[in-house]
């Protein structure tokens, strides 16, 4: 069988919603449906746009809607894993730290997420996920930043890294052996 690879339709789309006044209201959209075939997975991957095909090419409208998944993940987990947004202080400087905190820590545990996929075998690799990493570091940050003051203080350490480690890894690591997400290649 004779595969597209992509496919491109204008379409003018009927949205129903209801407005300020709670009521019913249609509009017509002019939109672009794409589907672009996959071929790893035997698959089409479809998308909605009302960006014109001058401004964006239907296989960039796919790379653009995973970037901005990840964007969108990224904030979710910035504003879930370390209460950004939700702590308040008229104090300029303490805002200051609320945002920056989250994102340092953002920061190392995705440098520590890189290393751990380069140093693992491919086959806890393929089941290291970004999400449950995200979620075991946030857990255990504590015991690292304490092993860290510890260790400048000249005193024994806490929790040996090694162990830390280990339970971070183990934690990441999906049950789920051959699932994959929408962007297993794109790490950050």
């Amino acid at each position: 069988m004779v595969r597209s690879y992509k496919l491109t339709i204008d379409a003018r789309v009927a949205v129903s919603y209801f407005n300020d006044s709670k009521k019913k209201t249609e509009s017509t959209l002019m939109m672009r449906f794409i589907a672009i075939f996959d071929e790893k997975n035997d698959d089409y991957h479809t998308y909605f746009t009302n960006i014109p095909e001058n401004d964006l090419l239907g296989k960039d409208v796919a790379s653009l809607y995973a970037a901005r998944w990840d964007i969108e993940n990224l904030f979710k987990e910035l504003k879930s894993e370390d209460l950004l947004g939700r702590m308040k202080s008229k104090n300029d400087a303490i805002t200051e730290i609320f945002i920056r905190i989250p994102i340092i820590r953002l920061i190392i545990s995705r440098k520590l997420f890189s290393v751990a996929r380069r140093i693992l075998n491919s086959d806890k690799v393929n089941r290291l996920k970004k999400g449950l990493w995200s979620i075991v570091f946030a857990e255990n940050a504590r015991w690292i930043l304490r092993n860290l003051m510890r260790r400048k203080m000249g005193l024994r350490l806490t929790f040996p890294m090694h162990e830390i480690w280990e339970t971070i890894v183990v934690g990441a690591i999906s049950a789920h052996v051959n699932r994959k997400t929408h962007t297993y290649k794109f790490y950050l």
